[in-house]
Formats: structure tokens, sequence, C-alpha cells
């Protein structure tokens, strides 16, 4: 008599909606003429997908990252204060963040 065995084994993932990996700062402030980067590290199952937007508008420059994204300005200047946001979203929900970003003016000095 034969006899067999069939074992089965497999995972189940549960959806996790977007969550923070590390909370992100809420101002930020940057002199003139600096590099900036905005971080926002998200979790989730599945993979949440990151996009960036300035006053509500869309950012097509931000740079993606691993489980995260980044947005870095290498010369910031004054135009570029403002409300810039991260939303990053999933099938099962989605998490936003807002920045509140102030660029600081250089110091020009006039000699007369």
């Amino acid at each position: 008599m034969l006899t067999f065995r069939l074992s089965l084994f497999f995972s189940l993932k549960s959806a996790v909606p977007p969550f923070f990996l590390k909370k992100p700062l809420d101002k930020v402030t940057a002199n003139e003429s600096d590099s900036l980067s905005l971080l926002c590290l998200v979790g989730g199952t599945p993979e949440p997908e990151v996009e960036w937007f300035k006053h509500g508008a869309p950012l097509p420059f931000a740079v993606s990252v691993s489980r995260g994204s980044r947005l870095t300005i290498s010369s910031v200047e004054p135009d570029d204060s403002g409300r810039y946001q991260c939303s990053s979203v999933n099938s099962v929900g989605q998490l936003h963040h807002v920045f509140e970003v102030t660029v600081k003016r250089k110091n020009i000095f006039l000699v007369t």
C-alpha cells in the first residue's frame, strides 16, 4: 500500500493601509541657494505610491527612494516657500502630510 503525503505551504499577506515609517517634519527652513530635501517614508501592503504637491498642484520632479519618497530642490529660492504635501495611496487607504517650507533670503550688504 502506497501512502502519499501532500503539504501545502502558503502565506497570506493582509492588506495594510499606508503608514509613516518615520514621522515627517511639519516645518522646514532653508537658506536661499541651499539644497532642500523633504522625506516622506511610508509603508503599507501593497506598497503605497507616493506623489508630491505644492499648493495642491502635482510636482513632477520628486525623486523616489525605497519605501517612500524624497523631494529634493537643489538650489532653493524664496519662491520655493510654501505648503508641500506628500500623498501616499494603496488599494486599502491613503495618507497625507503637509510640510510648511520657509526659504530665508540671503543678506545683501551694500557698501557705499
